[in-house]
């Protein structure tokens, strides 16, 4: 009887941990399958994070400016900025990490104006802040002097050589702008960049029409993008079986 009465405890405790075990691995398999944690439980960031200060503008040169504004809070915490350009009737937009970015690619004498949203984890969005007029500094708008009147060398039947005074300018020149006529046809313009100014500007042209007349033009070119006049023309034959006269 003691014997028996042993060995029914000993199997009661044992079903016991078996009866605990089995109800700990149901739990845990409701967990993982359905039942949420109190991390996951919670809501969803819904919150939008505060506006940011107004921008100040510093550093504006001709093509370029350096905004920065007053950090944007969160109750989560900001992870970027959205800077709105607006000129004219076109918003561009730019992103950055930081209460500051520099904006490049501007055009001297241009108004624009700048307002920055910000942005959290969750994709939630701040309103704009107070917009931000800035004026960019002008630019070289005086084009350079007019080229010196081309004139043809090196006549072959199908090419020739171009040559003509330089131009001159303040800021230096960005290439010659040549341009090639032919009656009945549409002027074609050749560009002779100046990274390396020449001293004696020229220009080969090939593959032209025997016995064909051809009108040349130049005009130079700065860095901020003004052309000059165009130069006096000079006006060629090619030979054709023949010499022909250069005028």
């Amino acid at each position: 009887m003691v014997a028996n009465t042993l060995a029914e405890r000993a199997a009661a405790r044992v079903g016991a941990r078996v009866a605990v075990l089995v109800v700990l691995v149901v739990l845990g398999g409701l967990g993982a399958i359905g039942v949420p944690a109190p991390a996951l439980a919670a809501e969803a960031d819904t919150e939008a994070p505060a506006a940011p200060g107004e921008i100040i503008a510093l550093g504006i040169t001709r093509t370029s400016v350096t905004l920065v504004w007053p950090a944007s809070t969160d109750n989560v915490g900001v992870t970027g900025y959205e800077v709105h350009r607006q000129y004219s009737d076109t918003i561009m937009i730019y992103k950055t990490e930081t209460a500051s970015m520099t904006v490049t690619e501007l055009r001297p004498s241009n108004t624009y104006r700048f307002a920055v949203l910000a942005v959290d984890a969750a994709g939630n969005r701040s309103k704009k802040s107070p917009w931000t007029t800035v004026i960019m500094e002008p630019g070289d708008s005086t084009p350079p002097s007019v080229p010196g009147t081309p004139y043809a060398t090196e006549i072959t039947s199908t090419s020739l050589v171009i040559n003509w005074g330089r131009s001159l300018d303040d800021n230096g020149l960005a290439a010659y702008l040549v341009y090639r006529e032919q009656a009945g046809g549409m002027p074609v313009i050749a560009i002779l960049p100046q990274s390396l100014p020449q001293a004696c500007p020229s220009l080969r042209f090939t593959n032209l029409t025997p016995g064909a007349t051809y009108t040349f033009r130049v005009a130079a070119r700065d860095a901020a993008g003004n052309d000059s006049a165009t130069s006096d023309p000079v006006t060629v034959t090619l030979p054709g079986g023949s010499e022909s006269p250069i005028s």
